[in-house]
């Protein structure tokens, strides 16, 4: 684990810990406070910043267990899966949004980073790339990439972070906050004020298994 990493962990951990509070007691006050999140939320598919691929993300927010997947096509309609990447670990709901009605503030603490070909086309793909440094990327085998999430043949958030948000659901959506100029969200202080309205997540019958 690189420098930078370990002190990602380390100020994580210490999130975590001074929220003094046990898993089950998060639990509940995430229950009691955000009931309505409580689900598994699809965003649109998009363009993917890899070529020729499209890219639809997820959020899976489940008791204390916060998991964002960004599912990844080989062609630009979001039909054929070819990779799927999870960021898995924690989240606390904090206390209201001030102005929003019914926002709330949200920390999502990320710990661990995993990826995995879906398919043949997943497979070429990550294996022609010598993706985060793999040569062999065996179909429906997940790999747990946290400790080179930071190298430089990776395309992924540099893991363990925290992202400090806000989120509104109403009429079956959800809607997080939107990052103000080029902050992005990993301290507090970049923790937005303004919902993003370009960005709608709608609720989802799937499930994904937590890494």
């Amino acid at each position: 684990m690189h420098l930078r990493q370990m002190l990602g962990a380390a100020c994580v951990t210490l999130l975590l810990m001074s929220s003094a509070c046990s898993d089950s007691e998060n639990i509940a006050k995430n229950a009691s406070r955000g009931p309505e999140v409580m689900k598994t939320w699809m965003g649109d598919c998009k363009e993917s910043i890899l070529p020729n691929m499209s890219v639809r993300e997820y959020y899976q927010l489940d008791g204390a267990t916060v998991t964002r997947i960004n599912e990844f096509f080989s062609e630009n309609d979001c039909k054929q899966a070819a990779a799927l990447v999870k960021y898995s670990g924690d989240f606390i709901i904090q206390s209201n949004v001030a102005n929003i009605a019914d926002a709330k503030q949200v920390d999502f603490l990320y710990v661990k980073v995993t990826v995995t070909a879906v398919s043949d086309e997943g497979q070429k793909f990550l294996e022609a790339v010598n993706y985060c440094g793999r040569k062999e990327w065996p179909i429906q085998q997940e790999f747990d990439l946290t400790d080179h999430s930071d190298d430089a043949l990776c395309t992924l958030d540099d893991t363990p972070y925290a992202s400090y948000d806000i989120f509104l659901v109403s009429n079956d959506k959800m809607r997080l906050g939107k990052a103000e100029g080029d902050k992005d969200k990993k301290k507090p202080e970049a923790r937005p004020s303004l919902i993003d309205d370009s960005v709608v997540y709608e609720k989802s019958d799937r499930t994904f298994s937590v890494p």
